[in-house]
């Protein structure tokens, strides 16, 4: 074991095994906070009063941004009935037409290859669960390589149907895959978002403030978007819920893990 005597307070960025891991680790060390950044599998709602042409660039970014392989990705997205069909199709249109799949270096690319080599075989064993499940593939579901036939990289994948109870909607897949299925109203969206043991953050698509202000304050995560997905701010509070996170980055009370409070109690003699 390594001596963290001179340590006050740790941070963790990574998976959440490895969290759990330091946090146990350090508790049997020393009487210190411990401030974890885990894993996500945050959730996206559709609602009726969307234009579905006008968020598709953000859902895109929100679900592939560097190849889905961050903690705040989109990997789940719950679309009101109504919506439901048109989304699929011109979200695949989207995605088809606008990823450009290849070497980070060209400045053509905007899709980029999985870090981790273990990461295709494990998306693509969910995907297949997902399938062999009543799930459908609408877009990508397969690895893949570059234009010259080099690369580790999983195309950008869309998988409809996609019910709750499926591993690929309950674990932090890190790749570029979403699963999409359709809701009836606003609590059934709240009840599947709130299905799971991440809440880092979940973004709400609705052209009424008020219906997203409502909804946010239903849901257990730490972050809540409204038309937006996967982005920080250095003014407003980091923070996940159950298994995405402890503790608070950013903002003026990300310097609560880092400081100590002190009292002095003085008494003065005439």
């Amino acid at each position: 074991r390594y001596d963290i005597k001179e340590i006050g307070y740790v941070s963790f960025t990574g998976s959440t095994d490895t969290g759990h891991h330091v946090l146990e680790e350090v508790s049997y060390r020393k009487t210190i906070d411990v401030g974890l950044e885990m894993g996500g599998s945050d959730a996206a709602y559709i609602t009726d009063d969307v234009e579905i042409d006008k968020i598709l660039s953000t859902i895109s970014r929100g679900a592939f941004y560097n190849a889905g392989q961050s903690c705040s990705s989109i990997e789940r997205i719950y679309v009101h009935e109504s919506k439901y069909d048109e989304f699929l199709d011109k979200m695949a249109e989207y995605v088809d037409k606008n990823l450009v799949i290849g070497n980070p270096l060209d400045t053509s690319t905007n899709f980029g290859p999985m870090t981790i080599p273990e990461s295709i075989s494990k998306i693509s064993s969910l995907v297949e669960d997902a399938v062999n499940n009543g799930a459908r593939v609408v877009c990508g579901g397969l690895p893949t390589t570059d234009q010259n036939g080099k690369g580790r990289f999983f195309k950008p994948t869309i998988v409809a149907d996609a019910e709750n109870d499926l591993e690929f909607m309950m674990t932090e897949t890190f790749g570029p895959v979403v699963g999409v299925n359709y809701v009836r109203n606003d609590e059934e969206a709240i009840k599947f978002m709130n299905d799971g043991p991440y809440g880092l953050a979940a973004s709400i698509f609705t052209s009424n403030t008020d219906r997203a202000l409502k909804i946010s304050k239903q849901l257990d995560v730490g972050v809540t978007y409204m038309n937006n997905a996967s982005e920080l701010h250095p003014l407003l509070p980091w923070s996940g819920w159950k298994n995405s996170g402890k503790g608070v980055s950013l903002s003026k009370y990300g310097f609560n893990s880092v400081t100590k409070l002190k009292s002095l109690n003085f008494r003065f003699y005439t």
